[in-house]
């Protein structure tokens, strides 16, 4: 298991457990957690199959006074095809309707499509945690697959 750093120190208590059950899970996978934890940005980057899948811990101010935590895991999955897009949103609305637990988004000003699986910090055990990240990179594996298939170039 990994060391906290100094940086890691000030941050809540949520997200320290969260880091140690997030770097379990990695080592879990036989992965070592230096090669694909960025401390500095909570972040963690692996593969699924063709899937890149980013682990984030975020803190959101949702008040003036109040900061909430979340995990975010993400899947880069296709751009949207030009000249297509009736069609390709679609079937992203489709996809959505069928896969509980993952959305399919796409950033603000950008043609890249996402798929996301957000969960608030305060609760999460061990076992949600590793549902919500085999359910986001099972998805996300299957969408790529999907969508190239059906919209690739």
């Amino acid at each position: 298991m990994l060391k906290i750093n100094s940086k890691e120190m000030l941050m809540s208590e949520l997200i320290q457990k969260s880091i140690n059950m997030i770097n379990d899970f990695v080592a879990e996978k036989g992965i070592n957690v230096k090669d694909v934890y960025f401390p500095d940005k909570l972040l963690w980057r692996l593969k699924r199959g063709t899937a890149s899948i980013d682990i984030m811990l975020l803190s959101v101010p949702v008040s003036e006074n109040q900061i909430r935590e979340f995990l975010q895991v993400a899947s880069p999955i296709i751009k949207v095809p030009k000249g297509r897009e009736l069609e390709f949103y679609k079937t992203l609305l489709e996809l959505n309707d069928v896969k509980l637990g993952v959305k399919l988004s796409l950033q603000k000003d950008t043609d890249q499509v996402w798929a996301l699986y957000e969960r608030d910090l305060i609760g999460m055990s061990y076992t949600e945690l590793i549902t919500c990240l085999e359910d986001l990179g099972y998805w996300a594996d299957e969408f790529d697959d999907i969508l190239q298939k059906q919209f690739g170039e």
